[in-house]
């Protein structure tokens, strides 16, 4: 019998060793087999080009894509019409504009084949070959009745074909109506029109009472579990008897540790505990052992990597488990015993670390603390015994102590300190937004930040020196276009500093400092974050740029973030049998570069849902404010206008280049600037303007802003709300402090828990 090579042992000869584009019968004779296998190769190869991975020449002869200069990837579309698409794979690192003209029917998130035709101002050029898989077959879209007609509008404005709907097919649906649609024709013939069925009628499009809803539906996220997970969940036990503890688990039910989270925070997957040793600081971290709940391989493990991420909106929460779980046993609910994996981490009074001990453990929070409730006593508000027990106040002087000493060490190695506060918004019983602003970050923040970051990179360092295979989170260092961009931005502020320096974090950190309290603070603030890489997940570690650690993962949140639960799962297996077995490290092994691509891939989709609704919700707020006048800062300068972000509230919004009517404006690509022929005026990032609300279009999210007339840009001369609570190497003050705005009073229905979000 003849031994067929599988599809990734033939791809793999396709790939290495196939010379030219060959035909079944070829390359059944390069690799040994009888030319009358042919069939049964041609079927394996058929099978890789359904998948993208093998193109057909017209001859019927087949290749790899990228050696006829083809290339597979997702299109990403735009509003204009155009597209681009990233290549998967590492033969080329280019994305490739595809022009209008080329796209074939294809929509924003199906997988293509591109032929390469080209290279312009634009970069390089292609046009879809094949459309290999649609990224969807369903959509959310306004349904319209005109003219005896009905059909379907994406709301994802990068969707720009309608989608006709027949009159048999629209079920309940209204003029005006959000419904889900699924495509039952792609191709209809009309100008490229495509036909659907209305399967889900959501209501009014403009009641902001389905706005979630819409947008869950639109990326495909469900806020219901399915029956089985369901099952799962109400199967596990809802507390922790003394009949049922693992003898390897170290009881630390007298420990007094606690948790200080949001105050509307519901899941609790870390408490902190603060001991003294011989003079130095003997911190504890204890995080909710999940993965004990949660088997690989279960359907409750399934659903939570699909999702990978609870996700928070103002109105609601996605949780990545059911309640059963995420609020209850594995949440470290005070006075309750709870399983945890402990991190002790011994640190002298210079910060220094003397020695760290991993357990596996049994914990009883001892209370449940907020933020607000923490900073009040750090701001000199003398607690009472409601609030803080005397134990608990005495761990939360030594803990501020402690984080103090974190920070100016990490601040030492080469960390980033971007000033770049988080939008919060309120929303009442209706979803109607009554109030947006920016998110308060002070040391009771940060006394969570820096322990967390310390326990993630000490599980890092002990799975490394363990040789355990882990999801780091890494962070590369900045690419040299951007490093040079960055340089040339930077001179026009008087900061000479070349690519090459910039790319040494203490380089980065002397050019934060040379700008705090300048009127160009925000500016420098923003394009140095765009010009930083995107943190990842991978199995390899290179260390995280922005934090300056040699090594780092996300273990602190296995509630709300699937990659701390593969963390977890790994490393209580290791503790658990006193070493992980060379037949486990090559399950986790295999299992790990799938595990970091897919996460990596969610959580770009999570930041895009969590933008949307944003921008969704702070266009419905400005709409209560069209023909009023705010003072702004230019956020970005573009071609086509001005980004302005507003002073009052923390919402951006666009000055068309139209609206700059007192002259004719240059757009200055080396200046990040629009300069005036006549006037010689620049508009810049980072200077004050007024402008007035002037149009507010909901569904496409934009908000039109213009200038106020006769009231030219200025030099940015104030500090930002929301900004940093403290400055560089400083210690809080004592004093107690006044509210530092009507927002931080209210009590609001608010995103949650954000406190470890972005590292």
């Amino acid at each position: 019998m003849n031994n067929i090579p599988s599809k990734k042992e033939l791809l793999h000869f396709m790939e290495k060793q196939a010379q030219k584009p060959l035909f079944p019968e070829e390359v059944a004779e390069a690799i040994g087999l009888p030319t009358s296998t042919y069939q049964e190769i041609e079927q394996v190869l058929k099978e890789l080009e359904k998948e993208g991975l093998i193109v057909q020449m017209k001859k019927g002869r087949y290749s790899v894509p990228h050696k006829v200069n083809m290339f597979l990837g997702n299109l990403r579309t735009t509003k204009q019409g155009y597209g681009f698409i990233s290549p998967l794979g590492e033969t080329l690192r280019e994305d490739i504009f595809i022009p209008s003209a080329s796209m074939k029917n294809a929509i924003d998130g199906d997988l293509v084949l591109v032929n390469l035709t080209g290279r312009s101002h634009k970069g390089l050029e292609g046009e879809i070959a094949r459309i290999v898989r649609r990224g969807r077959n369903k959509l959310v879209c306004e349904f319209v009745e005109s003219h005896h007609i009905t059909f379907a509008a994406p709301i994802n404005k990068r969707i720009l074909v309608n989608i006709l709907i027949p009159s048999e097919k629209r079920e309940d649906a209204k003029d005006g109506d959000a419904v889900v649609i699924k495509i039952t024709n792609w191709n209809l013939g009309r100008n490229g029109m495509m036909e659907g069925e209305v399967i889900e009628r959501l209501g009014p499009i403009t009641d902001p009472r389905y706005d979630l809803t819409m947008i869950l539906r639109e990326f495909n996220i469900s806020s219901e579990f399915p029956e089985e997970v369901l099952e799962e969940a109400r199967q596990a036990p809802q507390e922790v008897s003394k009949e049922n503890i693992e003898p390897d688990r170290q009881d630390l039910r007298s420990l007094n540790c606690f948790t200080i989270d949001g105050v509307d925070a519901k899941d609790f997957d870390d408490a902190v505990s603060l001991e003294t040793d011989r003079g130095n600081y003997k911190l504890g971290v204890h995080i909710a052992d999940v993965s004990y709940y949660v088997p690989e391989g279960s359907a409750l493990d399934e659903e939570a990597e699909s999702r990978t991420s609870s996700l928070y909106f103002s109105e609601a929460v996605v949780p990545m488990l059911p309640v059963q779980l995420s609020n209850g046993i594995c949440s470290l609910n005070p006075n309750t015993p709870r399983r945890a994996i402990s991190v002790f981490i011994w640190v002298s009074p210079d910060g220094q670390i003397i020695k760290t001990d991993i357990t596996r453990s049994i914990i009883t929070s001892k209370a449940r603390l907020n933020y607000d409730q923490v900073q009040r006593f750090m701001d000199g508000a003398p607690p009472s015994e409601e609030d803080l027990s005397p134990d608990v106040a005495q761990s939360l002087t030594k803990m501020l102590e402690l984080a103090e000493i974190l920070w100016k060490k990490r601040f030492q190695r080469g960390c980033l300190e971007l000033d770049i506060p988080e939008m919060e918004i309120e929303v009442d019983d209706k979803g109607e937004p009554r109030d947006i602003y920016l998110r308060k970050r002070n040391w009771s923040h940060r006394i969570i930040e820096e322990f967390m970051i310390l326990a993630n990179e000490s599980i890092a360092h002990f799975c490394l020196k363990h040789t355990l295979p882990t999801l780091f989170r890494v962070h590369a260092e900045p690419t040299r276009e951007k490093l040079e961009f960055l340089s040339e931005y930077l001179t026009a502020f008087g900061i000479k500093k070349s690519s090459a320096k910039l790319s040494r974090s203490h380089e980065l950190q002397d050019v934060l400092e040379k700008v705090e309290d300048k009127p160009w603070e925000y500016a420098v603030n923003t394009l140095l974050l765009r010009s930083m890489m995107k943190a990842q997940y991978s199995p390899e570690n290179i260390g995280h740029f922005g934090l300056g650690s040699k090594a780092y993962v996300h273990f602190t949140s296995p509630i709300r973030r699937y990659p701390d639960l593969i963390v977890h799962r790994i490393l209580s297996d290791h503790l658990a049998n006193g070493l992980l077995s060379s037949e486990k490290k090559k399950h986790y092994a295999d299992k790990l570069p799938f595990n970091a691509q897919h996460c990596n891939k969610t959580e770009l989709i999570i930041n895009e849902v969590e933008r949307d609704y944003l921008s969704l919700k702070s266009a419905q707020f400005m709409a209560n404010f069209i023909g009023e006048e705010f003072k702004g800062v230019i956020s970005g300068v573009l071609p086509f206008g001005l980004f302005v972000e507003l002073e009052r509230f923390p919402v951006e919004g666009l000055c068309k280049m139209h609206s700059l009517n007192n002259d004719y404006y240059e757009y200055d690509e080396d200046r990040l600037a629009l300069i005036g022929k006549r006037t010689n005026h620049i508009y810049t990032m980072g200077m004050e303007m007024q402008v007035i609300v002037k149009e507010v279009n909901i569904l496409d999210r934009e908000i039109d802003l213009e200038p106020v007339p006769g009231a030219p840009p200025q030099p940015f001369s104030r500090k930002r709300k929301g900004g940093k609570t403290t400055k560089k190497n400083k210690k809080p003050s004592s004093k107690k402090k006044k509210p530092s705005s009507r927002n931080s009073q209210k009590k609001s229905k608010r995103k949650k828990n954000p406190k470890k979000r972005g590292l």
